[in-house]
């Protein structure tokens, strides 16, 4: 055991740290189908399942900037041993209530999963502020493709998990995230942090307003913030609309909506794949080409015929928010100030989550008049035209 320890202590936290938010987005998303199944098969119908859907969303909008002051005055370390033991807490308590029927459960799994993203909204700005600290000389961007394709195959094998534990219950998937989630509290505490990670600034500071985050910001970031905002509102649909795509545009069955969806998420791992590589864009102009391949594979999915033109198109959209979206973040660790940077990045995934519901309500609201095509057409345009002009003022 002496020997384990010793060997440990040397070890960069990197390794357990990147392991504990695989296991802990596995558990996640294993419980999450489980009891979004749980809530349909109860009679709940699609506006409790939309209920549920923008409940889960609220923590990370309404608490990502105090979870990211939170990270800058506070032990991160402390963050990460203390989120994933609330996580196993709140599934504890769904593994007690979940021999009770389906109707009575509603308001349980509700609660519950509303407190679970409120753990994990104070963990993500305490994680991702720390890699620059913990990452070696030019390896961050490398480090944040590592965890995007772990975090993509957390989420894709909790997934398949959590449907095949559907069937014994709700109760079944919360104690494998329960295990999952104690794991993380185990694996976190078991490495000694180098000494240059400390906590740059003290509980007696005043904390900085947001605009005043602002102004800090340089105003090539700004203009990322800005850039990355718009991109995820107009590229955040793609998911809702594929039903649509298969349905009434190929006029294919559910086996080609499966094929579609494992194309876009087969981008995202080989963006993260190419990013691990180091093929990054670099600056404003970098990240404007990867919107203008965005837009552009919007235009072809309008007019795409076949399901193998389609998933193709997907396969290298996904690819492009995957780069772009790693880029984008290794940009804003690196450039927010250190004495901030928890409150910059929680502030920044406050600003992407509101986004996501807003793009998706644009989406939907015009589909009906736009049509499929109008709704591709039109969002894949605005894509090119965000993408040009970030290429040119990144050019300047």
């Amino acid at each position: 055991m002496t020997t384990v320890r010793r060997t440990l202590d040397v070890v960069t936290p990197l390794p357990l740290l990147l392991a504990a938010q695989c296991l802990g987005v596995m558990g996640s998303a294993a419980y999450s189908v489980a009891a979004l199944w749980t809530l349909k098969a109860g009679g709940g119908d699609d506006r409790l399942l939309a209920l549920a859907g923008a409940l889960f969303a609220l923590p990370v909008l309404l608490l990502g900037v105090p979870a990211g002051r939170l990270a800058d005055r506070v032990d991160r370390k402390g963050i990460l041993i203390l989120a994933p033991l609330a996580c196993a807490g709140v599934l504890g308590g769904v593994v007690w209530l979940a021999e009770g029927t389906a109707a009575a459960l509603t308001v349980p799994l509700l609660l519950a999963g509303v407190l679970l993203n409120v753990a994990l909204t104070f963990d993500e700005p305490a994680f991702l502020a720390s890699l620059p600290e913990l990452a070696g000389e030019g390896e961050l961007g490398r480090i944040n493709a590592l965890h995007q394709l772990l975090m993509s195959a957390g989420s894709i094998g909790g997934a398949l998990l959590g449907g095949v534990l559907a069937s014994w219950g709700v109760g079944a998937a919360a104690t494998v995230g329960l295990f999952a989630y104690l794991l993380c509290f185990l694996l976190v505490p078991l490495t000694r942090w180098p000494a240059r990670v400390v906590v740059p600034t003290s509980p007696g500071i005043p904390r900085s307003s947001l605009s005043e985050l602002w102004c800090q910001l340089s105003l090539d970031l700004r203009q990322l913030v800005v850039l990355v905002c718009a991109f995820i509102t107009f590229a955040a649909p793609m998911p809702a609309l594929l039903p649509s795509l298969v349905h009434d545009q190929l006029q294919l069955g559910p086996q080609a909506l499966g094929a579609l969806e494992a194309a876009f998420g087969a981008g995202f791992v080989l963006g993260g794949g190419l990013a691990l590589l180091g093929v990054r864009p670099r600056g404003l102009a970098g990240l404007g080409l990867a919107v203008l391949v965005a837009g552009a594979v919007r235009l072809g999915l309008s007019v795409a015929g076949t399901l193998p033109v389609s998933a193709g198109l997907l396969l290298l959209g996904g690819s492009a928010v995957a780069v772009a979206s790693i880029a984008a973040m290794t940009q804003l660790q690196e450039g927010a100030p250190a004495t901030s940077r928890g409150a910059v990045l929680g502030a920044v995934s406050s600003l992407l989550a509101g986004a996501a519901p807003l793009g998706l309500g644009l989406a939907t609201a015009t589909l009906p008049a736009l049509g499929l095509s109008g709704v591709l057409q039109g969002t894949g345009v605005v894509l090119l035209l965000l993408g040009l002009g970030a290429l040119l003022r990144g050019r300047r």
